[in-house]
């Protein structure tokens, strides 16, 4: 029998929630406002042996432009539920920060 070595899990969609870009790695969208929503939230493989780390995939949305599908990185903000990463399509990165959920008024 074959065992498999790729993440099966099902979506884990989660909220749709807003952020800020602290980090732009273009500087193109620092400092805006976006909403992001995690589809599926990945793995880091350091608890497993010979495990790769498995990248989440997410929707996030900026003022003016069609909805984008992102790469979350699961590793670097690990337990930082306030934050996240995420790769565009492009291949700029974005440091996001949560607004919170008294920030919905714009």
């Amino acid at each position: 029998m074959l065992g498999v070595l790729f993440k099966t899990s099902s979506v884990e969609t989660t909220d749709r929630k807003q952020y800020i870009v602290e980090v732009d790695t273009q500087n193109t969208y620092s400092t805006q406002k976006v909403h992001l929503s995690i589809h599926d939230v990945g793995s880091c493989g350091m608890d497993h042996s010979n495990a790769d780390d498995i990248k989440g995939q997410g929707t996030l949305e900026i003022v003016g432009l069609d909805p984008l599908q992102v790469v979350v990185e699961p590793c670097f903000l690990e337990g930082d539920i306030t934050r996240q990463i995420v790769e565009l399509p492009d291949g700029r990165v974005l440091y996001l920060r949560s607004l919170g959920r008294f920030s919905l008024m714009k």
